[in-house]
């Protein structure tokens, strides 16, 4: 016996839709980044300028693939106009100081479907 299998895969539209809300507009950036120095096992946030940036935005962080071994992107999020804040975790035993280095960033911003 067979059974129905359901494609259950949401497009853009149907979450328009679904949400009631609408994309307002996509933007891509390029920008320096310095982390601090984490200790072993140790995460912080690093503040990150992007002007036009709003809360209620959504943030993707892509880090550099030269990104110090060890060193983990474990989020983002937007804390107040213009400000994103990166996540980073070291996840070795020891110390490691994150130089400077360009990282991309896409912020999405929906409004409402109305």
């Amino acid at each position: 016996m067979s059974e129905l299998v359901r494609d259950t895969r949401l497009s853009w539209r149907d979450y328009e839709y679904q949400a009631n809300l609408r994309l307002n507009k996509m933007r891509y950036f390029q920008i320096a980044v310095d982390p601090a120095s984490l200790g072993a096992t140790a995460s912080a946030e690093t503040a990150v300028t992007i002007r036009g940036v709003q809360p209620g935005d959504i943030v993707i962080a892509a880090p550099p693939a030269s990104l110090e071994s060890g060193l983990a992107l474990s989020g983002c999020r937007v804390s107040a106009a213009d400000t994103v804040q990166l996540r980073l975790t070291n996840v070795t035993s020891g110390s490691v100081d994150g130089a400077s280095r360009t990282w991309e960033f896409l912020v999405i911003a929906l409004s409402s479907g109305q």
